[in-house]
C-alpha cells in the first residue's frame, strides 16, 4: 500500500513529557547491578569495535570504566576490598579500551591503560603484549623486547596477534 503521507510533506510532531526521573547514581548501585551496567557498556564497545567505530568504542569502554571507578571510590570510604568480579570486569574493560586505543594510534593512552591492567594483574598477557607493541611503534626496541618476552614466557602457545 502507498504511504498516506505524500512525499516532501511537512510533518509536525507533538510530544508530551510524562515524567522526569532523577539521574542514576552509579556509586549507590549494588555491586551486581553496577557490574551488569558495565558489562552492557563493554558489549556495546565490542560491537562498535567490530564495526571499526573506534572512537565510539573508546567512549563506551571509558564509561564502563568510569562506572567502576565511581563504585570503587564510594566503597573506599568503607575500607574497600575489590571483589574478584569487580577486578575481572575492570581488567576486561581496560584491556578492551587499550586494544581500541592501539587501533587509533593513541600509544601513550594505550600504554597508560595497560599499566593500569598490570597494576591489577602483573602477568596479564594481553597488557604485556600491547605494551610491547606500543614500545615497538615508538622505536623503543629494548623495552618492547622485555614486555614481549614476558608475555611469551607466560603464554608460549597463545596466538598473541589477536590482541591487536
Amino acid at each position: 500500500r502507498a504511504p498516506d503521507v505524500p512525499p516532501n510533506a511537512e510533518i509536525m510532531y507533538e510530544l508530551e513529557l510524562l515524567e522526569v526521573n532523577e539521574p542514576l547514581d552509579i556509586a549507590m548501585l549494588p555491586e551486581e547491578q553496577m557490574l551488569n551496567l558495565v558489562d552492557a557498556k563493554c558489549i556495546r564497545g565490542n560491537e562498535l569495535f567490530q564495526r571499526k567505530e573506534y572512537m565510539q568504542a573508546v567512549s563506551s569502554y571509558q564509561k564502563g570504566n568510569n562506572f567502576l571507578q565511581q563504585h570503587m571510590e564510594r566503597e573506599e570510604e568503607e575500607e574497600y576490598v575489590m571483589s574478584s568480579a569487580v577486578k575481572n570486569m575492570r581488567i576486561r574493560c581496560l584491556n578492551n579500551l587499550a586494544a581500541t586505543q592501539l587501533k587509533t594510534d593513541a600509544y601513550k593512552e594505550c600504554f597508560d591503560t595497560c599499566e593500569k591492567v598490570l597494576a591489577l594483574d602483573k602477568d596479564n598477557v594481553k597488557a604485556l603484549y600491547r605494551c610491547g607493541k606500543v614500545m615497538l611503534r615508538k622505536g623503543e626496541s629494548s623495552s618492547a623486547i622485555k614486555y614481549l618476552r614476558r608475555a611469551l614466557e607466560l603464554s608460549p602457545n597463545e596466538k598473541v596477534t589477536s590482541y591487536g
